[in-house]
């Protein structure tokens, strides 16, 4: 099992955003000779930022994608490594783009690399409990760091006083296989332990050593066997320790001293032990273990409070362009051939107005909240913005960027320009009303839904484990299906009609019956 991730164990973090590919595969293959890596092993966290686009309101998206760490144990492994963060990230994208927002993969901006120190912990030499429990027996192996074995031989062969002594299981030490595996053992040892003896052995932690309730699943296993063996790996300072739960059930009690049976793979508890073998059959062990944590019920109503925390836009500009026609003198063109004579030319004949400037508190905060200020042009996709990008070009340099999304060559949805800190995203207006100017205009003397806001909306969140693995699992309950004019009846054991002789057909299905008899009769 290796450490908790800290501050200390932290060699490097690298953001690289310098890299001008919007193609995925070559961005990754790009980015290999970004990351510098002088120390093997080690871990490797990426966290990759994309943008998507659409054509709606606001239509460029950041989103980012967070690989799961990585042990990387030598340099041959790295390109392993990349393989598979490619395989993911695309994967990500892909079903990102399937949730039906419209969202298109437009590229990536920046990734960020954490690189963290790795050493195989392994659990070796006593360590007092700092709770009390007579469901757990902590070997007090001072002198050897083979806790990992007395703590199987325990459970296989337990003592019947000082359950804690080593010398109460060293006349069975032989009893198991243990060849090849190396002391202290590691959790990645335990599968090789598991093959060779036959045995299934989980792993539980805690997060607080002086609370048994923040047990959690750290290896679970998936080996059918007859010896089922549960674990408690407990740490102080740079020690680790295994010692065995006998029961887990009866460990799992709460402060009533309330018994469940227990599922090893999320540990929620169950009052029946059938209700636990069709959570676990069914739904559980489908899923990567952890330990699932519910909301009460009556505390499972989840709504809007943090309004401090809203994305505004306190900023907006509305913008037009006036232009005028010039003649132009051009040359007579050749009657025999065909020609396109150009008889004028459009200039912008616009003035903007400055109305004053907001006061310095205002211009301070609203300016560090904005990043994004949205110019609407009413109509600018077919008129406007043609005159803007041939200026904006002109001032286009190393920081800020003039950036397009459009259907066409002459029909722009929108254009950014300016920087990832600070950028003017230009609108079209038209794009949002299905009336013309005039009739919204009249239309804007309440604003309804506005009025609403966020004061109304509460979500209710699921109480029972069962449920939520449903969903994510997605099985879906109910009766569903095309019958024609057949008529359904309910009949299984909960019905009481119920009789398992029988069974129960409908008038349809009786008609059809008797008419292949009727058939057969004719027939003979």
């Amino acid at each position: 099992m290796g450490p908790k991730k800290s501050f200390k164990d932290l060699i490097t973090e690298t953001t690289i955003d310098d890299i001008e590919e919007n193609n995925a595969t070559k961005y990754i293959n790009l980015l290999k000779d970004k990351i510098v890596i002088n120390q093997f092993p080690l871990k490797i966290k990426i966290i990759i930022t994309s943008e998507f686009t659409t054509p709606m309101a606001f239509g460029r998206i950041e989103s980012h994608y967070s690989h799961p760490v990585e042990v990387v144990l030598t340099q041959n492994n790295l390109s392993t490594f990349y393989n598979n963060l490619l395989d993911k990230f695309k994967a990500w994208v892909d079903k990102f783009q399937e949730r039906g927002s419209g969202f298109d993969f437009d590229g990536i901006k920046s990734v960020k690399v954490k690189l963290y120190k790795y050493e195989y912990q392994r659990a070796s030499s006593y360590i007092p409990l700092q709770f009390k429990s007579s469901n757990i027996i902590n070997v007090q192996n001072k002198k050897d760091n083979k806790c990992f074995l007395w703590s199987i031989l325990a459970s296989l062969f337990p003592a019947n006083k000082d359950k804690q002594r080593v010398t109460k299981y060293k006349e069975y030490e032989n009893e198991i296989n243990m060849k090849g595996i190396e002391y202290p053992v590691s959790i990645k040892d335990i599968p090789k332990v598991e093959k060779q003896n036959n045995l299934s052995i989980n792993v539980f932690a805690l997060e607080d050593q002086t609370n048994k309730q923040s047990l959690h699943p750290v290896y679970i296993s998936n080996v059918e066997s007859k010896n089922v063996i549960d674990l408690l790996y407990i740490e102080s300072n740079e020690n680790t320790h295994y010692c065995l739960i006998k029961d887990l059930n009866s460990f799992m009690c709460d402060k009533n001293r309330n018994k469940s049976f227990i599922c090893r793979n999320c540990l929620q508890g169950f009052q029946r032990e059938e209700t636990l073998i069709k959570h676990k059959k069914k739904i559980c062990y489908d899923n990567e273990h952890c330990k699932t944590i519910m909301p009460k019920p009556g505390k499972n109503i989840l709504k809007f409070n943090n309004h401090h925390f809203k994305n505004r836009l306190p900023f907006v500009i509305y913008c037009d362009f006036e232009a005028y026609n010039i003649p132009m003198q051009s040359c007579t063109p050749d009657p025999n051939k065909s020609y396109i004579k150009p008889i004028s030319k459009q200039e912008i004949n616009s003035y903007g107005k400055y109305r004053g400037a907001a006061c310095q508190s205002c211009n301070t905060k609203e300016g560090k909240a904005t990043k994004l200020i949205p110019v609407f042009f009413h109509n600018g996709s077919n008129y406007d913005f043609h005159f803007l990008i041939e200026e904006l070009m002109k001032y286009e340099d190393e920081y800020n960027k003039v950036k397009l999304l459009s259907k066409n060559s002459e029909n722009y949805i929108s254009i950014d320009y300016g920087s990832n800190y600070k950028k003017l995203r230009f609108l079209d207006s038209y794009r949002f009303m299905l009336k013309g100017l005039s009739d919204i205009a009249k239309s804007m003397d309440e604003f309804p839904i506005l009025e609403k806001e966020f004061k109304e909306i509460k979500l209710e969140l699921l109480t029972d484990v069962d449920m939520l693995q449903m969903f994510e699992k997605g099985i879906r309950g109910g009766f569903s299906g095309v019958l024609g004019p057949r008529h359904v009846k309910a009949f299984n054991k909960y019905t009481s009609n119920y009789d398992k002789d029988y069974r129960i057909i409908d008038e349809h299905e009786k008609k059809e019956c008797l008419e292949k008899i009727k058939g057969r009769k004719k027939l003979k």
